[in-house]
């Protein structure tokens, strides 16, 4: 039977009772940390990665302009005004 998972990361753990299957665990854990972890980057606008990898962020050091991706585009959180 697993531990109890984690507080903050909800990751669970193999007590010791468990028989040793470490390739699985190892997947496991890879699988939930993939889910819930944030990549960030920061640096130029033009050094900016092409957008392709869903819930990345972005931060443009010279401005401090911050950007999330999308999968398919990079996309401010702050929405700018509309001309009228």
């Amino acid at each position: 039977m697993p531990a109890s998972p984690s507080r903050r990361m909800l990751l669970s753990a193999p007590t010791g009772g468990d028989r040793a299957d470490v390739p699985t665990q190892l997947q496991k854990l890879r699988d939930r940390v993939d889910e819930i972890a944030l990549t960030f980057a920061q640096g130029t606008l033009a050094n900016r990665p092409p957008a392709r990898t869903a819930g990345r962020i972005y931060v443009v050091t010279s401005t401090g302009q911050l950007f999330y991706d999308t999968g398919s585009a990079w996309r401010s959180p702050v929405t700018e005004p509309q001309p009228r």
